[in-house]
């Protein structure tokens, strides 16, 4: 995998021969380099089955007379337009112990990225919106959300708020335990120790959900509730709005913004 952290970091080749006293009115510097960039790279990369990411930064550019964040994305269109699978993160949460939805950072023993699939040209769009929890000790905690991806798909039976069931989704029945009873966990943590000290099983069970997931004819939404993937489109539907203004436009728009400011 060829990752490039961040396309708005980089430097053209004329912005790094001239002198930082000189200004040559360099507009879009980067944007037409890279543009020919990823034109050459996509059949490149096609080529040789490799995946070329390119991560980009979101930044304000302004607010509408409502007080609405007005976003843009640097480095001109060809990131959008060239890219198979276009993927937006949104604000991030932090994590403490079972809870994952946190503002407040303090304490916390982690964060949680929420992202959504605006673009996809490789599989179903409608599958594409989760989260990713990183523990600041262990870093990537996909056994937590293997159990919330599991527990909102009903792929976990829950017989009640504090007992999980684990089903065997190729057969529909429940698995068992070492003396053929249920396998049953009182608490999320109970469920955690298990798969911590059964790897083969932990394995084994991961496989099948991606496998089921993957395979079935289901349509699985989006794992973000409605006010999250609100928030993701808004920052989206701006980025997008800001890309089709001119200059010109958006000046006068901000220019009205003031004017109207006074007046109320």
């Amino acid at each position: 995998m060829i990752v490039i952290d961040s396309i708005a970091a980089l430097v053209s080749s004329r912005d790094y021969d001239t002198s930082v006293e000189e200004d040559k009115g360099m507009a879009a510097g980067i944007a037409k380099p890279l543009a020919k960039f990823i034109k050459k790279m996509v059949d490149k990369v096609s080529m040789k089955k490799n995946v070329l990411l390119l991560i980009n930064q979101v930044r304000e550019v302004g607010k509408t007379f409502t007080g609405a964040t007005i976003y843009g994305e640097p480095c001109g269109h060809a990131p959008k337009y060239y890219a198979s699978v276009k993927v937006r993160f949104g604000t991030r949460t932090f994590t403490k112990g079972d809870k994952v939805d946190l503002s407040d950072g303090e304490e916390a023993d982690g964060f949680r990225l929420k992202f959504k699939v605006t673009k996809n040209k490789t599989a179903s769009i409608q599958r594409g919106g989760g989260f990713i929890t990183f523990r600041y000790d262990t870093g990537l905690d996909w056994k937590h959300d293997l159990i919330e991806i599991a527990t909102k798909y009903d792929f976990i039976k829950r017989p009640n708020n504090r007992t999980y069931l684990l089903v065997n989704l190729e057969n529909s029945e429940t698995y068992k335990d070492e003396s053929g009873q249920d396998l049953k966990f009182v608490g999320k943590q109970a469920m955690l120790d298990y798969f911590d000290s059964h790897i083969d099983f932990q394995n084994e069970y991961l496989a099948m959900i991606n496998n089921f997931i993957s395979h079935t004819e289901n349509k699985y939404a989006s794992l973000l509730d409605a006010r999250e993937n609100a928030e993701i489109d808004q920052q989206e539907d701006s980025v997008n709005l800001r890309r089709e203004m001119t200059q010109e436009e958006f000046d006068n728009m901000l220019t009205n913004d003031e004017s109207n400011k006074k007046d109320v």
